[in-house]
């Protein structure tokens, strides 16, 4: 089962080296959005070091917190992907995400719920959210009785039919994408109200609220999750997900040898390492 792994990515470039890395397999596939707003130039190196034939630098989007760049980020990176490579199945993670299990479980899972769409979602209004989420859109309450409207989790994985169905629905209804722009932090409710509205049986039968992701919010309201260190150790070696986010080298590089030696059962000469080639 060929998987294409999306990663979004901003900072750090040897962390997105070393879950690149982790998520190494031979049915693992590339694509990676480097935030335009940022300088992609110390990132080369690290592309350099991968095989191009497994590897696709995807069509940069302006994508900081909020905008509408994170939906049209994945959705390049979908289209991309299927133009490229036989794809089976997309998953989307930050470069600042990290797996929970092997690489080899990873695909083992994804292998036998590979007609599943993980997507943590919920109906709008929703008392989750400020306002029940009705202040991120125009006109919602006329949006919302054309196009029942969901929202959640900004993180999927979905099989590559599903992403092909996304592609083919929006080049039929470009107004809808173009609605989106003025939605905001879209990346939370663009996949999820067009999916659960769509009639084919074979996605909606198959949408699993779940997004698989460990992911703490210290505080409600808060824009970003908890980033973990070394001191959350033994919660994430007990989590039932099966990657998490989010983590930083640049505060705690500790908690990602943990991880490496203890969760994933690497030799310590590993860690950091690329094996691709």
């Amino acid at each position: 089962m060929k998987i294409g792994f999306i990663i979004l990515a901003h900072k750090n470039p040897l962390q997105l080296e070393r879950l690149m890395n982790r998520l190494w397999h031979p049915d693992s596939y590339f694509l990676v959005h480097i935030d335009m707003t940022r300088d992609a130039s110390p990132f080369w190196p690290v592309f350099a070091k991968f095989p191009n034939d497994r590897l696709l630098l995807v069509e940069r989007e302006a994508s900081q917190w909020g905008t509408f760049g994170l939906v049209k980020a994945p959705l390049n990176a979908i289209r991309e992907g299927l133009d490229q490579w036989p794809l089976d199945y997309f998953v989307l993670i930050s470069a600042q995400d990290y797996p929970l299990v092997t690489v080899e479980a990873l695909h083992a899972y994804f292998e036998t719920h590979r007609n599943k769409v993980f997507l943590e979602s919920f109906p709008l209004p929703d008392a989750r959210w400020q306002l029940g989420g009705a202040s991120r859109f125009p006109y919602f309450d006329h949006m919302n009785t054309l196009l029942p409207l969901h929202g959640g989790s900004q993180w999927w994985s979905m099989p590559a039919t599903c992403g092909r169905f996304l592609l083919d629905f929006l080049d039929y209804n470009p107004d809808l994408l173009e609605y989106f722009r003025f939605v905001f932090i879209a990346d939370e409710t663009f996949f999820h109200s067009v999916l659960h509205n769509c009639e084919e049986d074979f996605i909606v039968d198959n949408i699993v609220n779940n997004n698989l992701r460990h992911i703490v919010w210290s505080n409600a309201g808060d824009c970003n999750p908890k980033t973990f260190t070394i001191a959350d150790f033994e919660e994430l070696s007990t989590s039932d997900k099966l990657i998490a986010r989010k983590f930083d080298i640049e505060k705690d590089v500790a908690i990602l040898d943990a991880i490496d030696r203890d969760l994933l059962k690497l030799s310590s000469s590993r860690y950091g390492k690329i094996s691709a080639l």
